[in-house]
């Protein structure tokens, strides 16, 4: 359908852009759908993607790092990743769209929560730089303080897309293959899902700053250009030969990404294998039928990697004690007990040549091998084992660490994540605090007042150490300006003229829905130790928006917030008398 639809459209007008827009092929597997938005993005007559991500769709439970709950942020990085990384092959624009609105009430009013969590995976990233703001009726609903959030989000995104990006964070280069074909045991989508939780979202709340990739993507090398290692799983996401048109009886007998990925790895890449014998691998596909004999997608990637390869299940074992069996002091035990009765899999790999890191009940359940200049890790458990102790995710931070180091770089995961884009100052922090550089910053986060009778405000932090499990959108304040100057508005500054004794300022936000609260205008302002005579806040019509409220802070910075209760489509005067 998108194929034709492309195709009519742009025989009618040819400068008309068909974006397809879309939830990641990862959320879609919750809901027992199967979306190839690579196939639909490759079409000639498409030209970009919106990946969206909502309060709902990222505000599924499930656990990381053994911590249940909802994980909205390390969702939403998933999804994001996902849909940037389309680009790596197609070249094509990838637009980063969120929904403050909550379409399930039962978490309507706390929805601004998860808002914050997708704007904050969605802008910290440093890969993504395009935006799509979300259409009038998803945000006009709310309350004035959150609306006017909004705005100040709208600034934030408009203004990144200019910005030059510095990233801190974990260590760069890691992806993880996820896909679109989902097959599980009776459909358990939590289990299957294991695969991108547990493979993505642990190590994303490290501060790693994962690449989410698709097996339909991975077509040729320059897909993983920049990828040192890479994190795989088919034990419930099964590669297929049939996507982009490949449907002749040679493409029917082998898979594109297996040859790809072991040629990637004979050429130095590292390559970290997770999962084992599952149900799943009796289904009638490439790797079983049309002459190919193999007993899963994997032993034909072994066998295009070269290695001698036997597999052996090693049970369902109610308490799975995971011994470190190498020298390296970086790994250690691991107890995973089957509290749920879930009954995890586990299997036994014994590779010819290959040395043995991990044991379990005396089998080699993890071993590493060499295939030509790169290496191998296979680990015989499956994906939803990461996420079953409080130790377990540990893991694959070990056998990341392992990868790393036959790369000759050294794995980090320092539990934050920090992006700069200008002014912008964008950090996450899990289990530690991180002191900014010496200044001020406004808070873009805080309208939210703490008492719901005060009016929606900004917060300006000095020399601001964030504290651990925190996250914010900063702008840093340029205090090197004359008195009287505008520092910050959260709408769109269409003039500033800065006089001796006078500022006069015309500012755009956005106008009042008559169904809804209306926006607040917020605005900062340095003072110099001058002191406001009069201030005269005016629409072009000559009317005066609602609740004007002002003051000085403690740092010299006037705040004014007013209530933007026009329904023209007009801007804001605001002058400025100073003494």
């Amino acid at each position: 359908a998108m194929d034709y639809i492309s195709t009519e459209v742009k025989k009618i007008d040819s400068s008309v852009e068909i974006i397809l827009c879309s939830h990641s092929s990862s959320n879609y597997m919750w809901h027992r759908i199967a979306a190839n938005n690579y196939d639909i993005l490759a079409l000639p007559g498409v030209d970009g993607m919106v990946l969206q991500a909502w309060t709902d769709t990222t505000s599924r439970q499930f656990s990381v790092q053994n911590k249940g709950g909802r994980h909205v942020f390390e969702y939403s990085w998933l999804e994001y990743s996902e849909g940037i990384n389309y680009a790596r092959k197609l070249g094509k624009r990838i637009y980063a769209l969120n929904d403050p609105l909550a379409d399930n009430e039962a978490i309507r009013d706390i929805a601004y929560n998860y808002y914050m969590e997708n704007i904050m995976a969605q802008t910290i990233n440093p890969y993504i730089n395009s935006y799509e703001v979300v259409w009038p009726d998803r945000f006009l609903w709310s309350e004035g303080w959150y609306k006017s959030m909004q705005e100040s989000v709208y600034q934030v995104l408009n203004d990144m897309a200019k910005n030059d990006v510095t990233f801190k964070g974990g260590s760069s280069g890691i992806g993880v293959v996820t896909g679109y074909n989902v097959v599980a045991d009776d459909y358990d989508s939590n289990r299957a899902s294991s695969i991108v939780t547990g493979l993505v979202c642990n190590l994303v709340a490290s501060g790693v700053p994962v690449n989410v990739l698709t097996v339909e993507s991975i077509q040729d090398a320059q897909y993983l250009e920049g990828i040192h290692t890479l994190i795989l799983s088919y034990d419930h996401i099964k590669p297929t030969y049939s996507y982009n048109g490949y449907e002749s009886a040679d493409m029917k007998k082998k898979m594109p990404a297996n040859d790809v990925i072991a040629q990637w790895v004979k050429d130095g890449g590292s390559l970290i294998y997770v999962g084992g014998a599952n149900d799943n691998q009796g289904i009638s596909s490439w790797w079983n039928t049309n002459g190919n004999d193999y007993d899963s997608p994997e032993a034909e990637l072994f066998e295009r990697l070269g290695l001698d390869v036997s597999v052996s299940f090693a049970g369902n074992v109610e308490e799975a004690v995971i011994k470190n069996a190498s020298s390296h002091a970086y790994m250690s035990d691991h107890t995973i007990t089957d509290v749920a009765g879930v009954g995890y899999k586990y299997t036994e790999y014994n590779v010819q040549g290959a040395e043995t890191l991990y044991k379990l009940n005396n089998k080699n359940l993890i071993v590493e091998a060499k295939a030509g200049s790169g290496s191998v890790i296979i680990a015989g458990l499956e994906p939803a084992v990461l996420l079953a102790s409080s130790t377990s995710y540990m893991i694959l931070e070990e056998l990341c660490t392992r990868a790393c180091e036959i790369q000759g770089k050294q794995f980090n995961a320092p539990l934050m994540m920090y992006c700069i884009r200008g002014d912008y100052h964008l950090i996450k922090t899990y289990n530690r605090s991180y002191t900014l550089e010496d200044g001020y910053y406004v808070d873009l986060f805080s309208t939210k007042p703490l008492d719901m009778a005060d009016f929606p405000d900004l917060t300006v932090m000095v020399n601001p150490e964030v504290s651990e499990n925190s996250q914010y959108i900063l702008k840093k304040l340029d205090m090197d300006v004359d008195s009287g100057s505008l520092l910050y508005a959260n709408g769109d500054i269409k003039e500033v003229e800065v006089l001796s004794n006078k500022t006069v300022a015309t500012i755009k936000n956005i106008c009042k829905n008559p169904s809804w609260q209306a926006t607040y205008g917020i605005s900062l302002w340095k003072t110099g130790g001058s002191r406001v005579a009069s201030l005269v806040v005016t629409y072009e019509d000559g009317k005066e928006p609602a609740n004007l409220e002002y003051y000085v802070d403690d740092n010299g910075i006037l705040h004014i917030s007013y209530q933007n209760n026009t329904t023209k489509d007009q801007s804001v005067i605001i002058e400025i008398t100073w003494r």
